[in-house]
Parts: C-alpha cells; structure tokens; sequence
C-alpha cells in the first residue's frame, strides 16, 4: 500500500469533493490509484456517506459510480464487489430518510449497473427490491396517515361547528335594522289603504249611477222624486261610517 494513503485524508478529499465531473473523476483516480485500500476505503466512504446532507451524499454516490464502473474496466470485478455491501446500506438509508432527489439518483444508478452488468444480478435484484419496496411501504403509510389526518379533521370540524352554533347569541336588530323594517310596515299599509280607498270610490260611483237613474223630476212642480224600488242595490247597505274608519 502507497505510503501516503490514510483513512482521514480520504476523508478529506470526500468532503471536499464537488459534483463536477472533473473533480468526481480526480477523486475517482485517487482512490483507484490506492486501490489496495478499497476496503478500508470503502468502509471511511460509508461513515461518511450517513452523516452528510443529501447533496453532499449524491457526490459519494456519483463517486462510487465512476469507481465501480472504471475499476471493473481496468483491474476486474473486485471493485465493484468490494462497494456491494455497503452501497446496499447507503441505499436502505436514502430510501427510508432521503430525499427525492437522492432517491432518484440511486434509481437510476442501480438501472446503469443493471444494464452494464456492474454488480452481480443478486445484488442489483437486492437493490431494486429495496428501492421499490421501500418507496411503496412509505406510500402506504402515508395514505394511512392522510386518511387518519382527514378523519381526525372532520372529527374536530364538527365539534367546532356545534360548540359554535351552541355559543352564537340570538342577533340584535340595530336601529337602522329596526328603522327599516318600520318603514315598510308603513308602506304597506299604505298601499293597503290606497287600494281600499279606490275600492270605496268605486262603490261610491256605482251607487250615484244607481241614484241617477231611479230619480225623476216632476213635471208640474219640478220636484225631485227617487224610486227606490227601481235601484239595483240596497244602498242602506253601505257603511260610510266603517269605510271612513277603514280608509
């Protein structure tokens, strides 16, 4: 083993490792270059990976990446097998407290291994169960807890609404409330009285027609003379008196 390897300046180049491709592919050289340590390496790539935020723990994932794929290229399949276990923890981690974005990243990074045969079948089948089955069991229970959450929600509406209701005093009409409804009282009763009012000229017209034609004047003394036998309605019927009050 090179004499300037050590687990704490791997470290280092880790956590100050970017997400550009040259510096992803410098520390990748690095690494291969120290590959008799890809174990312990491998172990101080995990320790960090865990305590990083999700940014930083796309790098570790990109890293990985191009070290599998160029190490299986130049040296054989010890390097990739060499990260299979603890890829297969730093995937259980993303998939359960990750987020998005990281999960879609190591989506598709376990379909680029699959295609390129990068790790063995068993691992790759491994790693999509638990990126599948971890993403539906969340999905589960988070239907659960939203249905719970709305139930929990309607639950309380209803109390509220009926302590509400119970605690709502009867409403006081203000004084223009009060202002307003006296005066379409008012209006109405006039519009009462006017059509009472109209109804009574009417019968008042109608009788003096009736008087008009039962009245006769005589010809030697120019005296008026009322039938009353000939007038169509019993005019001691109508209650001037009451109309009056009526109107």
């Amino acid at each position: 083993m090179p004499s300037d390897f050590s687990p704490d300046r791997f470290a280092d180049k880790l956590a100050t490792c970017s997400e550009t491709a040259a510096s992803i592919q410098a520390l990748s050289g690095w690494i291969l270059f120290h590959r008799r340590a890809i174990a312990e390496m491998v172990d101080v790539w995990y320790s960090s990976y865990k305590v990083q935020k999700a940014a930083h723990q796309v790098v570790h994932l990109y890293v990985a990446n191009d070290v599998m794929q160029t190490g299986m290229r130049k040296y054989g399949r010890d390097i990739p097998d060499a990260f299979a276990e603890k890829l297969m923890l730093a995937i259980a981690i993303t998939m359960s407290e990750g987020t998005q974005k990281t999960q879609d990243v190591v989506r598709k990074l376990v379909q680029v291994w699959r295609e390129r045969h990068v790790l063995s079948d068993e691992v790759i089948d491994t790693m999509s169960d638990m990126c599948s089955t971890v993403v539906n069991a969340r999905k589960d229970a988070l239907k659960d807890t939203m249905a719970l959450a709305k139930q929990h929600a309607a639950a309380n509406n209803n109390d509220d609404e009926s302590l509400v209701l119970q605690d709502i005093p009867d409403a006081v009409d203000s004084e223009m409330t009060r202002d307003t409804i006296r005066m379409i009282e008012e209006l109405e009763g006039e519009v009462v009285s006017t059509d009472l009012l109209s109804d009574r000229m009417f019968q008042l017209s109608s009788n003096l027609h009736y008087f008009a034609q039962a009245t006769t004047t005589s010809d030697d003394d120019e005296t008026t003379i009322t039938e009353w036998d000939q007038l169509e309605i019993p005019v001691f019927e109508i209650d001037l008196d009451g109309s009056a009050t009526h109107v």
